[in-house]
């Protein structure tokens, strides 16, 4: 699809750009997720069935293209921990990795721009109430009986001040 032209495509974030540090590949991987429609995600470590005795797992792309606001195309792994992280409508368009349909299954998404802006927003917004790094430190805390920081509940009132400003976008928007 890049080659034919009109896609642009990247396997690697790691190989194909050198980086001086990890900080820089995550500031580069998110630069580029925010300006990306579409985000392929599978099982962590699908290839290697031997290892994981067929388990399936979420792996880091499903926070990482979810929090960039880019519609997840691929596998949703079927356990409790996905429901739990990724329940919501649309959290992944399934599309199996040995697929031969992704031109049919990307062109019949980008045909409906309103659903790929919902999918977007619903990612992010998402995301901004459940996978910000404070929601885990907040449930460590819990677990230790410890309250949390102001420094954290001021961090939960901003993210829920712009989970708040993307759900009256998406009202408007109806």
């Amino acid at each position: 699809m890049a080659d034919a032209g009109g896609w642009y495509y990247v396997y690697d974030t790691v190989g194909n750009c050198r980086v001086s540090s990890h900080v820089e590949h995550r500031s580069r991987l998110a630069e580029m997720i925010k300006r990306s429609r579409f985000f392929l995600v599978t099982n962590a470590r699908w290839y290697d069935r031997e290892r994981t005795g067929g388990q399936e797992e979420l792996g880091l792309r499903y926070f990482e293209g979810a929090a960039g606001g880019a519609v997840l195309v691929g596998d949703a792994p079927r356990n409790a921990s996905f429901k739990e992280h990724f329940g919501w409508e649309d959290s992944v368009i399934p599309l199996p990795s040995d697929s031969g349909e992704i031109a049919d299954a990307l062109a019949e998404l980008d045909a409906n721009p309103s659903r790929l802006e919902r999918i977007s927003k619903t990612n992010v917004l998402n995301s901004l109430r459940r996978h910000d790094h404070v929601h885990r430190w907040g449930q460590i805390l819990s677990v230790a009986g410890l309250p949390e920081t102001e420094a954290m509940q001021g961090r939960r009132r901003r993210l829920e001040e712009l989970a708040t400003s993307i759900e009256r976008t998406m009202l408007d928007n109806r």
